[in-house]
């Protein structure tokens, strides 16, 4: 069983968006408007750093599991094709399942290339001579 998660500093990265949200209506008056805007701000960036903490990426044998708010498994024969994209704002693993499903893997993974060769192996497996 490996387990991969995002590095610590990325919770500590998307909390503080949530507290400088937070503290706002400090500096903006507290009229409600800034008070409902703020806050609500300031949930959003407290889910982010909810699901960055929560985040797990679980390789078992030939099952998959991803954990971030909802749990999500698969098998990685029912893989049907990687695209691996590095484009400014899109850096990960992209896996479309047979199914239709689709998953993204963020190159911020710790391990990520590690995690890559895992799944093109039991994908693709190597012919031994």
């Amino acid at each position: 069983m490996q387990i991969y998660k995002f590095p610590a500093g990325t919770f500590y990265v998307s909390l503080l968006p949530s507290i400088l949200f937070a503290m706002a209506p400090l500096w903006l008056g507290h009229d409600a408007i800034a008070l409902a805007l703020c806050g609500g701000f300031s949930l959003l960036g407290l889910a982010g750093a909810y699901y960055t903490r929560q985040y797990r990426l679980i390789i078992n044998c030939h099952q998959v599991t991803i954990s971030g708010i909802f749990k999500r498994h698969f098998n990685t024969s029912d893989i049907a094709e990687m695209d691996m994209d590095d484009s400014r704002y899109d850096r990960g693993l992209r896996i479309k399942l047979y199914d239709g499903r689709r998953f993204f893997i963020s190159k911020s993974i710790i391990e990520y290339d590690a995690l890559v060769g895992i799944l093109i192996n039991a994908v693709k497996p190597v012919e031994r001579q």
